[in-house]
Formats: C-alpha cells, structure tokens, sequence
C-alpha cells in the first residue's frame, strides 16, 4: 500500500492509539477493580511512529481503520542505471559490461544493501529487425524511472560512437499534424504514409497511429492475425517494410524542414540526452564513453554498423551532430572531468572487431617482437660501459613506451586493447 506524508499525522497517530490505549486500560481497570494498571499504563504512552514493536502496529491499524495516512517510511536505496546510445557499434562493450560489470555491481549493492537494477533496452537491438512503434515511448519511459526512482550511483551510461543510431517515426500523429504532412508530400509517399498511419477509432480527439512493421507481411494482406506468422514470414514482413521505411523517412525529414517540428526527426540519443543531461538535473551521475573511428570505408558492407550510411553515402547532417558531440556538445554538457571516456581508433580492413583470426595473428607478432627487443636491449654489466649501456636501454624503454602509446592509440579494437581502453576505465568509474 502506497502511503503518503501529511503534516501533523505523526501528532494525530500518537493522539489516535493513546485514545485506544485509554479504553482498554478502563477495561481493565473494571476488571481488576484497581486503579494502578492504567496508571502505569498511561506513564508509559510513546509515538507510535518511534516505538517498535506491538505498539506500533496497533497504531498503524487504529490509523487504517479511520482512513488516516501515516508518514511514508524510509526507503532502500536504489542504484539504477539507465544505458543508452545505439547498440550494435558497442555490441562487445555491452557484452563484456553485462558479463563482467554489472554482476560485480550487482554483489557489492547487495552486500551494502543497495538495491541494483540495469535498464539497456536498446541491447541485442540491431538493423535487420525494426522496432516497433511504441519502442521509443518506453525507452524514455524507462528512462525517465531511472531518474527518478534512482537515489545512488550512476544514472545514465551513454555509449556515442560515430552513429547516432536509431530515428524513430512518430508512434501517432494528431488530425492537424497529420493534415499538414499529407498536404506537402509528393503523390507516392503520400499514399505510403495513409497506408501506414490509420485512424485510431478509440481515440478523442482523433489521432491516426503507426502500425507495425509486421503488416508488410503478404500474409497480414491475405487476412492473417500477426500472432499467426512464423519466423521465415515475420522476415520476409521486415524485407518488404525496407522500402516503407526509405519512403516515411523522406516524408518526416522533409516534414522537419518545411513545418519547422524537430519531433519530426528526431534521434532517441539526442531524447536520452535532453533527459538526462540538459534537464533539472544537468548531468549528475551521468558517464558518457565517447569512441571515435577514424578512416572509416564506407563503400564497407561493414561501414553502415558504426556509421550513418545510406547506399555508400554518408549521411551528411547526423555525422555533422555525431561529430559535434563529440567535439563540443559532450564538454559543454559534462565538462572535461571523469564523467567522460574518451576512446580513438583506427578502421582496419577487418572492421574493429576482436574475433578476427587475423587480428589474433598480428596480436601475437606484436608481442613477439616486444619480447624481441627487450631480450636484444639489455645493457653491458658494471664497467667501463656501463654508463652508455643504461642510456642505450633508457632509450630504448622510451621508444617501446611511445611505440606502445601509438599502439594504443591507432589499434584499439584490434583485440584486447578495445575493452581495456573502453570497459576497463568504466570498470574503475563504477568502482
């Protein structure tokens, strides 16, 4: 039962329970025929409220029984995390933060007793399943939980890479809005937006709903129920709503310039950012990891997971706020303390992922030939020599340690390093 705080309802809870008190005392009294048991009774009166035990609960049923509130108790506290920004560029971040992170978090909460919870709705999310219309409502739902309800730790862990990630369409538009699109788009996308957005008849006022992807199916066409389709039918449904999607995105783009209404095209990073960062709470207990990919190919069939590309074309305007991110905004938003991770790294042939073959290969010749070098650099022994030999090996320590730094900075992601650079500093953030 949800209680809630009044003024003066500890004062009324003490008044309440002494009057009870009082009555079984009387009782007593003419049971015993003596004065002295409610004497010492009454002597004995505390709040309800401080006083444990037998006490308490009767006072908490007489409050119950004559409709008043009681205070609100003291809560536990809660360490909830939200993790956002899109998922498939930081699909082994995310696996090696749920595997290895949160389950360490996870025990030490519960030795403090702290509760711990983690939100990442946008894990396991990727671009060959769309999500459907509401998704993005109970992601900042989600969210927005977490903001509230969280009372220690970390509340936001925003992982920003080169791609903004997911753009959702409106998951209903009102009569007037939806009016207004209609009247400035071409014949073709227009008749693609009446086929998709239909009147919610239970609605007042009307407003007109999107529906979900699985209605591309032929099946759904034929007079099937979308409880009814299997694997192989929901894949061919996300298939054909591809080009659904190409045609609502050009509408709600041009909807964005011409109406001047951003909802229009919106990210859900920049939403989670407003929630968290430039809300009433500006940025507390909120960590950003920024990665940044150079030399990205985008003529890569690989290309379009960690960068905003359409048919080997970048999308100009979001690398523009994705760069702008991560050169200004997040500074401006976080500062440059520890609540931001910054991360560079280069695009290989072999993408940026660890389970290539041929990254393990080049991985172990380079530690060979650290182990090389060390083993050839070793200075002559005490002697005339000696001096010269202990600036030869400072020098070399010197090069090996600029050489490792460059590894560092140009090999992230080819291996072991991505993690160390990325979950290892957020790793030593949490704890």
């Amino acid at each position: 039962m949800s209680v809630l705080r009044r003024e003066g309802s500890e004062s009324r809870a003490s008044d309440v329970w002494k009057e009870s008190q009082a009555s079984k005392d009387a009782r007593d009294q003419q049971d015993s025929g003596g004065p002295g048991k409610a004497t010492e009774s009454t002597t004995e009166l505390k709040s309800p409220l401080k006083d444990r035990g037998v006490k308490a609960e009767i006072a908490a049923e007489v409050l119950l029984m004559r409709g008043r509130v009681l205070p609100s108790l003291p809560a536990r506290k809660c360490f909830k995390l939200f993790v956002g920004g899109y998922a498939e560029d930081f699909s082994m971040e995310r696996a090696r933060l749920h595997t290895n992170v949160f389950p360490r978090l996870h025990a030490l909460c519960m030795e403090s007793g702290i509760d711990f919870d983690v939100v990442d709705m946008m894990h396991c999310v990727n671009d060959v399943i769309p999500p459907e219309p509401n998704f993005a409502q109970v992601c900042l739902q989600e969210a927005t939980d977490c903001l509230e309800q969280a009372t220690v730790g970390l509340r936001y862990l925003a992982m920003v890479g080169n791609k903004v990630g997911l753009v959702p369409f409106p998951a209903k538009l009102s009569k007037h809005a939806y009016t207004d699109i209609l009247n400035i788009l071409p014949e073709e996308d227009k008749e693609v937006l009446k086929l998709w957005y239909v009147p919610d008849e239970g609605s007042y006022p009307l407003h007109y709903k999107l529906q979900s992807p699985l209605c591309a199916a032929e099946e759904i066409a034929r007079g099937a129920d979308i409880e009814d389709l299997g694997p192989e039918d929901r894949l061919r449904a996300f298939r054909n709503y591809r080009a659904v999607e190409v045609s609502l995105r050009r509408s709600f783009l041009q909807a964005s310039q011409l109406l001047h209404v951003a909802e229009y095209n919106k990210s859900l990073l920049q939403s989670e950012m407003e929630l968290f960062l430039e809300g009433k709470h500006g940025g507390q207990g909120c960590v950003m990891s920024l990665r940044y990919i150079r030399g990205i190919n985008n003529k890569d069939g690989r290309a379009k997971i960690y960068k905003d590309v359409q048919k080997d074309e970048v999308d100009s305007s979001w690398t523009a706020y994705m760069d702008w991110i991560h050169q200004n905004r997040a500074q401006q938003l976080l500062g440059s303390g520890k609540q931001i991770v910054r991360s560079t790294i280069n695009w290989t042939p072999f993408g940026v992922t660890d389970f290539n073959e041929q990254h393990k290969v080049k991985q172990k010749e380079r530690r060979r030939r650290k182990r090389t070098g060390r083993s050839r650099g070793a200075g002559p022994g005490p002697g005339p020599g000696a001096e010269a030999g202990q600036g030869q090996e400072q020098g070399q320590e010197q090069r090996q340690m600029q050489e490792q730094g460059q590894e560092q900075e140009q090999g992230q992601g080819q291996g072991q390093g991505h993690e160390g650079d990325v979950v290892a500093r957020i790793r030593s953030i949490f704890f």
